[in-house]
């Protein structure tokens, strides 16, 4: 069953950034970033310097704040001066999943699925996240994406296991995946809880928000289909492939092998990298997980290169009882280094493989394994198809 916990931390920049300069600690400043401001420490709080107020607003604040002798501070953001110590807590957070997707430097989601007891964790996290950074962060767990972010914001600590019973009664501001306009509308319809918005009828709200209105029926029901992504740590790539009943044959493990490839690939093709290194853990009953690990001379990057990869590493790990599930992690992926978008590069010669490609490529396989699509035999049906095509502007193909 899915679980998925948020990690809000509020105060996260001001208490970074004292522990990167000493000399501020104890002072009134804030961090501007993109024309708002960030975060504030707390002596600036008290001046009235809040986090998400405009830039115009919080110099409005700070000359006031100057004319009673406390002149705060106002600070660009400077990501290198937090990087530092977002990774410090993001690192903490791998001891509990290897599937860490930050919001910025100051969030982040976890998925847990795979954690026993999963729901009972949010102390051990908030006092783990607590000792790595110093600050206090807001845990919420439940069994999707919109429900934990909501769960931080206002009962961390508590797991939710019902969502749609969870948000039902919250004001309709909390749908934080739903457009703000579109949440002002409700509001303005005069629906002013979630739990009204998930009884209406799917037809109203996509009478009122086109095919919007299907994907709000459904968050206001508690049905989030977002995954948590594995984008923590940058350079590694992680997918995880459950079996949806214990495997017991090779032919079952292959066809996990092969999921787990495809969706490894998809994820690798999406950053343009590779990688030459696959850790492959094989998970038994009780979450019992033994690792296997491989490193290749060649890069790996599509999915028959990685199933390839996968099965040799698979072949390291003994396996003599039922296997629940296969995870697999890319580590020290790296940017591939160049790709070839065409054979022919010379100017003038669209449509035209080049001579000497052509001959090499004959050479090597043979000669009739290339042919030219004009060489390329067609079957009287399609030939056929092709003329009524031609003569009546368009035609459905019959069905066999």
């Amino acid at each position: 069953m899915s679980c998925v916990a948020c990690v809000l931390f509020d105060g996260f920049y001001a208490v970074a950034l004292q522990a990167s300069r000493p000399k501020l600690k104890g002072t009134a400043f804030g961090v501007v970033k993109d024309g708002r401001l960030l975060d504030a420490s707390a002596p600036a709080r008290r001046l009235g310097l809040l986090p998400g107020i405009t830039l115009a607003e919080a110099r409005s604040v700070a000359r006031a704040a100057a004319r009673h002798g406390t002149a705060p501070a106002l600070l660009d953001y400077d990501p290198e001066h937090f990087d530092p110590y977002a990774r410090k807590w993001l690192d903490a957070c791998l001891a509990y999943t290897n599937t860490v997707e930050p919001l910025g430097q100051e969030a982040a989601f976890l998925d847990l699925s795979t954690l026993p007891g999963a729901e009972e964790v949010a102390d051990a996290l908030t006092q783990d996240l607590y000792f790595a950074v110093g600050i206090c962060p807001r845990v919420g767990i439940a069994r999707t994406v919109l429900a934990a972010r909501v769960a931080a914001e206002v009962c961390p600590g508590q797991p939710v296991l019902r969502d749609a019973e969870f948000l039902a009664p919250l004001p309709v501001e909390r749908l934080w995946q739903v457009r703000p306009e579109h949440r002002a509308r409700l509001a303005f319809l005069g629906f002013r809880t979630v739990g009204e918005v998930a009884a209406l009828p799917t037809e109203t709200l996509v009478r009122q928000f086109g095919r919007e209105g299907i994907r709000i029926s459904l968050l206001a029901q508690g049905r989030d289909s977002t995954r948590v992504r594995a984008l923590y740590p940058p350079d590694e790539v992680y997918a995880r492939v459950q079996f949806p009943q214990p495997a017991r044959l090779d032919q079952e493990l292959e066809a996990g092998v092969h999921r787990l490839a495809r969706r490894l690939s998809e994820m690798l093709r999406a950053r343009d990298s590779q990688a030459r290194t696959v850790a492959l853990g094989v998970e038994f009953d009780r979450f019992r997980v033994v690792q296997g690990r491989r490193t290749f001379t060649r890069p790996l990057q599509s999915a028959g290169s990685l199933m390839t990869a996968l099965r040799l590493t698979l072949r390291q790990v003994a396996i003599e009882e039922e296997v629940f599930a296969l995870a697999a992690r890319l580590p020290d992926i790296e940017p591939v280094s160049a790709s070839q978008l065409r054979l022919s590069l010379a100017e003038g010669a669209e449509g035209e493989m080049p001579a000497s490609v052509e001959d090499r490529l004959r050479c090597r396989f043979g000669r009739s394994a290339l042919r030219r699509a004009s060489e390329v035999p067609v079957s009287r049906r399609e030939r056929f198809l092709r003329l009524l095509r031609d003569t009546q502007g368009r035609y459905n193909a019959p069905v066999d």
